[in-house]
């Protein structure tokens, strides 16, 4: 008899399950996913990087029956993943610094390099990473597809609430990642992010574009004034957008961003300075009164 459960956690993905047995991990992928995760698997790419992915294979029809695994979905609607089974399972907000800013790393440069190669990924959860020998390793491959013709990044927010922004708390805030971590399990919200940041982070253009900035524009997208905004077609960057940075002159892309950046902080500014200038009035106005 297998000894298998369904990982309670693993609601999170769109077209997968992830079921923990006795030595293996197995994943329940929507056949929808059958050619894209074959052509990964049987990619360059994936047989170049395995010391950094999870040790995965597909399983057969004698293997499902065998692991019994029929039993938790039709085989005709869905295909088998078996994983590596790693002994221990650490989360983001248990990472120390070092750790945290090696995973991003590791991130990254797993997304440029399956971009090089004509792959993506799809989102920038952190709970995708663990570390096996003391080293990153990526553990679901589900979150790789086809790269796109002129796609955006679509895991960039969450790239910044999850690593970016954590790290960029600890070390110009001089605050512990993972204590607010823990009370924001989906990450850290980019406008608590930006609100603890010291004033001089504002000098910073990394900090202005990727935590401020990003902060300003996402609220008013998520604002209802602005909610047409995101039925409009957003035009993506091609692939040597992505992998070259001079693309388009890094020069006056620079200018643009701290021509933004003093755009948003007078609009920040703005009602400060408003709300100053009515204390004023109101003050003097309540004075004439009492000489009156």
């Amino acid at each position: 008899m297998n000894n298998i459960y369904l990982e309670p956690s693993s609601y999170r993905s769109k077209n997968s399950s992830v079921y923990i047995g006795d030595n293996y991990v197995f994943r329940k992928v929507n056949r929808i996913k059958e050619e894209e995760i074959k052509l990964f698997i049987n990619s360059d790419f994936f047989n170049k990087n395995k010391s950094k992915l999870i040790e995965t294979k597909i399983l057969k029809d004698e293997e499902i029956k065998k692991f019994e695994l029929q039993n938790f979905a039709n085989t005709n609607q869905y295909l088998w993943l078996q994983h590596k089974k790693l002994n221990q399972i650490t989360y983001p907000y248990e990472w120390c610094f070092e750790q945290l800013k090696d995973a991003a790393i590791f991130h990254l440069e797993l997304n440029i390099e399956a971009i090089e190669n004509n792959f993506q990924l799809s989102d920038a959860t952190a709970y995708n990473i663990q570390f096996f020998n003391q080293k990153p390793i990526f553990i679901d491959i589900t979150s790789f597809e086809k790269l796109k013709k002129n796609s955006y990044w679509a895991g960039y927010k969450q790239f910044c609430e999850q690593f970016y922004g954590p790290l960029v708390l600890s070390s110009k805030g001089n605050l512990e990642h993972f204590n607010i971590y823990k009370g924001n399990l989906n990450g850290i919200d980019l406008k608590i992010i930006s609100k603890c940041l010291p004033f001089t982070s504002w000098f910073n253009l990394k900090i202005l574009t990727n935590i401020h900035f990003h902060s300003y524009l996402n609220e008013k997208t998520n604002s209802q004034s602005h909610q047409s905004i995101k039925s409009k077609k957003i035009r993506g960057l091609s692939k040597d957008a992505y992998l070259d940075p001079g693309s388009g002159s890094i020069l006056v892309q620079a200018l643009l961003f701290i021509l933004a950046g003093f755009g948003t902080f007078f609009v920040f500014s703005k009602n400060k300075i408003k709300s100053l200038f009515n204390k004023l009035f109101k003050k003097k106005q309540k004075i004439q009164n009492q000489d009156h």
